[in-house]
């Protein structure tokens, strides 16, 4: 498969307009989003019956770059705002182009885009709704071909993985979110599993947590420290489950499995996203979280009067 970029981003804007669909989604990577946010536009009142199309945003290419993650989709969106062709108008009438990325912690460093045409994830990122929002028990059966009362032996030692990995993780979350605000991300380094608790899952290292601390502090000012901190513990009281990446989700899955199953007869060789993948498969989208893109999409779809006020001008 060829993994040069397809168009350019002002080829890009021409094929929205020589087109018939309606709504133009660019999103940020190649594992779940594509079948994700199609499963979810099929099921909102708002797009179900919509012509959409969904591109990666690597296929775009942007002054000599064309690469998937945020940085990238954030790039096509201001060229193409500032070229005035969010919105244009296409044999169909109307065309919008809307640009969905992961939270990640914008809304903690307060880098959140306020335009209406990039529409952040509910929780850290894809994967994270993904399972935070499916029958994890389900998915984690499918995963690892098993039944009810094996998976269950699971479930008695945790009964809910995400917000038992939360409490698990809060001292290491905690480091990650005082260590960005900070700006000394590589003391605790967000992206990565926990470095204070053993086995990455098992229990937390206080000697660990300290030194971290201790480092984070020493590179800063006390009082930028105090605030920084202060700000963490709010910032993970308030989120919650939803600062968990679904990758971490994942990962932590297939551990409970190896600890509470080592002695059943289990699919082997399972990698961790494919509780990922099974629980994509069975997932729904009827709850208030899904209601949230619904209200957020519908400001910018065609027919509606954001996105004709937007319509530029042929005269």
């Amino acid at each position: 498969m060829s993994n040069r970029p397809k168009w350019s981003a002002a080829g890009f804007a021409q094929r929205v307009k020589m087109s018939e669909d309606d709504l133009w989604l660019i999103v940020e990577g190649r594992d779940h989003d594509r079948p994700h946010y199609e499963k979810l536009l099929k099921s909102l009142p708002s797009t179900k019956d919509r012509s959409v199309s969904i591109r990666l945003a690597e296929t775009i290419d942007l002054n000599g770059v064309a690469a998937g993650g945020k940085v990238h989709v954030l790039a096509l969106h201001d060229h193409l705002e500032a070229g005035d062709k969010l919105t244009t108008e296409n044999k169909s009438g109307e065309s919008t182009i809307v640009f969905m990325v992961d939270r990640d912690r914008d809304d903690f460093m307060g880098t959140l885009r306020t335009s209406d045409h990039v529409i952040y994830t509910f929780g850290t990122d894809v994967e994270a709704d993904i399972l935070l929002h499916s029958d994890i028990w389900a998915a984690l059966r499918a995963a690892y071909g098993v039944d009810s009362k094996i998976s269950d032996k699971v479930k008695r030692a945790v009964q809910d993985p995400p917000s038992e990995l939360l409490s698990l993780w809060e001292s290491w979350l905690r480091l990650g979110l005082t260590a960005l605000r900070c700006d000394e991300p590589g003391y605790a380094p967000w992206g990565t599993l926990s470095r204070v608790n053993s086995n990455h899952f098992d229990r937390v290292k206080a000697e660990e947590v300290s030194q971290v601390s201790e480092k984070i502090q020493a590179a800063v000012y006390e009082a930028t420290h105090a605030v920084a901190c202060a700000e963490a513990s709010k910032h993970l009281s308030a989120q919650g489950v939803r600062l968990l990446k679904g990758r971490w989700i994942a990962r932590y899955i297939k551990h409970l499995v190896e600890t509470h199953l080592s002695g059943e007869i289990i699919r082997v060789n399972v990698p961790p996203n494919a509780v990922i993948d099974t629980a994509l498969a069975a997932l729904t989208y009827d709850d208030q979280w899904a209601e949230e893109y619904d209200a957020q999409i519908s400001k910018v779809l065609p027919g509606s009067g954001l996105a004709s006020s937007r319509l530029p001008s042929h005269t």
